[in-house]
């Protein structure tokens, strides 16, 4: 584990750092970190000022590795300074960073350059620390804060962007699981009932979406909306999870369009409302795959309603899609005998084609560019939605 300190060029004095029942009495708070973290490397960041300043007094502290950076007068130093601690630190470091004595720009490029190294070189923050000398008390004792709560709500909100965008809960449930167990690996007063179970739900959603089961989905909605309400207790005693409440209200409006009785009939007026708006979501998140395969099978269960069929049955549904491929044959041929109009039979021969050029790969002689099926399934699904009974 690696100590990350900045130092700039004042005066520090003394005062008796307070951290997890541990005290340590000092001018330079890097010192308090070695003796409450016991890193195996420190690496003090500093201008020419402040090691000019600081060095032998430091060196008679600890030992250290220096990453010398420009004072950050201009963007290009500001960005030199962002390269040479990316460049200073090593692929899958574990890290604690002291942003106690960080120089205006410094901690927010720190930030910058955690969330970054999280991906470019897979490193593990495993606390950020701040030694509060303006909250210390009358006899000298200076409350250490770790900010590592914050990175987290990053991370969330990160995760959370993620679902709303793709539709895919893939990293918030690993997150609130993680939550979760945390409230029983530490010395928490209060330990967490649902925060695991909405990531579960979550997942579950996900899953329903991506394999496309209209049916499923609606139950999935219908019971993360009751294991939110049971999650109160958890997001109120939590502190460092209250601002999850936001994220799950924001989670919770991509499904606001959704609201519906308990046992849905996907086939009634409000069932084939539900699964127009499922063909929405797959085209907000860019799921084309399955809205143009929703959008079909939703089309054959229109038709199997208007010749009085049963959309759940098998043959019922093979009889429908035959039906339909007779119009096909009736628009190639030019014919007038269509039963439901010139229109439907277009739309069902352009759903068809991308359905199977999708659904196959595009394999086949002369494919279509993704980028024109893509354009083709927005065009072709907004159509279908607007068909009703």
């Amino acid at each position: 584990m690696h100590l990350i300190s900045f130092l700039g060029k004042g005066d520090y004095e003394p005062s008796n750092y307070i951290f997890s029942n541990k005290s340590c009495y000092t001018n330079y708070f890097v010192r308090a970190c070695k003796e409450f973290f016991n890193p195996e490397k420190i690496f003090i960041i500093w201008t020419e000022e402040a090691k000019g300043k600081h060095f032998e007094k430091l060196k008679k502290e600890i030992e250290f590795e220096e990453i010398n950076i420009p004072y950050g007068k201009s963007k290009k130093e500001l960005y030199e300074i962002f390269e040479i601690i990316v460049d200073n630190i090593s692929e899958n470091s574990e890290l604690i960073l002291d942003v106690t004595h960080g120089f205006r720009t410094q901690p927010m490029i720190m930030l910058s350059i955690v969330v970054y190294l999280r991906l470019i070189k897979s490193i593990n923050v495993v606390d950020i620390v701040y030694g509060a000398f303006e909250a210390k008390d009358e006899n000298n004792n200076t409350p250490v804060f770790s900010l590592k709560p914050f990175l987290d709500i990053i991370e969330w909100t990160n995760a959370a962007d993620f679902f709303v965008k793709r539709n895919d809960s893939t990293f918030l449930c690993e997150i609130l699981e993680e939550v979760h167990s945390e409230t029983y690996k530490k010395e928490h007063e209060y330990k967490s009932k649902n925060l695991s179970k909405i990531g579960n739900a979550l997942k579950k959603i996900s899953d329903s979406f991506n394999l496309i089961r209209p049916s499923e989905i609606c139950k999935e909605i219908q019971d993360l909306n009751k294991i939110i309400s049971s999650t109160k207790t958890d997001l109120d005693k939590i502190q460092t999870v209250r601002p999850f409440v936001k994220i799950l209200e924001k989670i919770n409006s991509v499904y606001s369009n959704m609201i519906f009785k308990s046992n849905i009939n996907l086939f009634s007026q409000e069932g084939l409302h539900i699964q127009k708006e499922f063909i929405k979501l797959y085209l907000k998140t860019n799921q084309y795959q399955q809205a143009i395969t929703l959008s079909r099978e939703y089309f054959i269960t229109l038709f199997c309603l208007k010749e009085n069929k049963d959309p759940l049955n098998a043959e019922d549904r093979k009889h429908v899609e035959e039906f339909l491929g007779k119009q096909i044959k009736i628009l190639k041929e030019k014919s007038k005998n269509y039963k439901y109009g010139q229109e439907i039979a277009e739309l069902w021969n352009q759903l068809t084609e991308i359905r199977n050029d999708i659904n196959h790969a595009g394999m086949k002689k002369k494919e279509i560019p993704a980028q024109t099926a893509i354009t083709n399934i927005n065009k072709i699904c907004n159509e279908v939605i607007k068909l009703e009974i």
